[in-house]
């Protein structure tokens, strides 16, 4: 009978995860690199007459998408701590103790977009354009994300009525505007919004996203 030596590595085993690291490092490593780079040119120095250059869209897109792992809900059960621990010793559920993966990293993460909101504050570089559309993207997106659980306490019993409405109302405001923005350059084109439009418009979806 020949003997067939089972395999180092099985890509269906909830407890290995990329390089061995544990869980959520390797999403985190890449979402500090994003920040960081980010961080690099927003407060890198310009040349006189140059304050008015657009952030690459390309990282802060990619930055709120990073983001969006650590700040947006996901659906779960509440289970027993015998039957959880059962079934993470089966390998149903994978074992979350990462500190990659939970309250402390998004805790980092707005400590570090304070800290970069304070930096460009105390150089009087905080009103650029490059710093607004930075720090407007991520504060709408994270103001959500803490609302959310103040809301949902306050909302509540017999509140519930109250939440409901809250929910629709942040829904209808959210698709109006981007209605209203996607009209007018359908309409008149991409140069008849002003950027303040576009930019309030899109804080609002990502307050709508973060506070979901």
């Amino acid at each position: 009978m020949s003997h067939n030596p089972a395999p180092a590595f099985s890509t269906t085993d909830p407890e290995r995860h990329p390089l061995r690291l544990p869980r959520g490092s390797i999403r985190a490593l890449l979402t500090w690199l994003i920040l960081g780079i980010v961080a690099w040119d927003v407060t890198r120095p310009v040349p006189d007459g140059d304050h008015g250059k657009q952030l690459d869209v390309l990282w802060s897109e990619c930055l709120i998408i990073a983001l969006a792992g650590y700040f947006t809900s996901r659906r779960f059960v509440s289970l027993p701590p015998d039957v959880l621990a059962k079934l993470e010793m089966e390998g149903v559920l994978a074992r979350d103790r990462s500190v990659f993966h939970g309250p402390l990293m998004r805790l980092l993460l707005v400590a570090a977009f304070a800290g970069l909101g304070y930096y460009l504050y105390h150089h009087g570089r905080l009103l650029e354009s490059k710093a607004t559309q930075v720090l407007g993207l991520a504060s709408a997106f994270l103001v959500g994300a803490v609302t959310r659980p103040i809301l949902a306490w306050l909302f509540k019993g017999g509140g519930k009525r109250w939440g409901d409405l809250w929910e629709d109302a942040k829904a209808i405001s959210a698709l109006m505007a981007v209605l209203a923005c996607g009209a007018i350059q359908f309409a008149e084109g991409p140069a008849a919004l002003p950027e303040w439009a576009t930019s309030l418009t899109v804080w609002l979806v990502l307050f709508y996203f973060g506070s979901r």
